[in-house]
């Protein structure tokens, strides 16, 4: 099965947030508790406010994050080369 970006940012808040439940993460983003699910299972994408604030709570970096949500986004080849390349960038 595929990980969605999505899914790994809400299992880092998760972790940083002492491994609260999916509920506890729906309350903390605003958001119903099946939207979270619908985020796990690459049913529905988290907006970049979103992203930028699970990187604040969990200490990642919201740039890294963004970008890869972008590249996971991206519909022809041609746009993953060049969020794939921001993003190798961005690692260097």
């Amino acid at each position: 099965m595929k990980m969605f970006v999505s899914a790994e940012l809400l299992d880092a808040l998760k972790a940083a947030q002492g491994n609260v439940s999916d509920y506890r993460i729906a309350q903390i983003l605003g958001v119903k508790q099946q939207t979270v699910s619908c985020y796990r299972r690459g049913l529905a994408q988290l907006s970049s406010e979103k992203v930028v604030l699970i990187c604040e709570m969990a200490g990642l970096n919201a740039g890294h994050w963004l970008l890869r949500m972008q590249l996971e986004r991206a519909k022809c080849d041609s746009e993953k080369a060049i969020w794939n390349d921001l993003l190798y960038r961005l690692a260097a």
